[in-house]
């Protein structure tokens, strides 16, 4: 018999969307949050303009430019886990995150290695992870 933890864990979801953007992030978050629904409460943090409500199976939330308001969102929401899928989000931002909660994932696309998160995905052709991953799982 397996053991359940007392509380559900808590996956924040940080995308960006936007005219420039697209609404790409937006869309993987969604349908991530969605395949984890029956193991984990999910919540979705948005930094820009998008109708993504009613599509969302989630709470969402919408978040100014500065990386502070998604950490104050972090602690607030007390994420075990944070997955950003954003072009803006760099190594700064991910290194503070990761003294907010225990677990980042990032979806990359641009394979800008390394980065500094636990877990980084990234499903286009032709990149290779970094030679020296560190404590990353590519």
């Amino acid at each position: 018999m397996a053991i359940l933890p007392a509380e559900r864990p808590r996956v924040v979801l940080r995308a960006d969307t936007g005219p420039r953007v697209g609404l790409g992030h937006v869309r993987r978050c969604l349908a991530l949050s969605g395949a984890l629904a029956e193991w984990a409460d999910c919540h979705l943090l948005v930094h820009g303009e998008a109708e993504v409500g009613a599509t969302a199976r989630c709470p969402v939330s919408f978040v100014a430019a500065a990386w502070n308001e998604s950490l104050i969102a972090l602690r607030r929401l007390r994420a075990s886990a944070l997955v950003v899928d954003s072009y803006s989000v760099g190594a700064a931002e991910l290194q503070a995150a990761g003294r907010v909660t225990p677990c980042v994932v990032v979806i990359d696309d641009a394979g800008h290695f390394p980065l500094p998160a636990d877990v980084v995905v990234n499903a286009a052709f032709g990149h290779e992870r970094p030679s020296d991953p560190g404590s990353t799982t590519y």
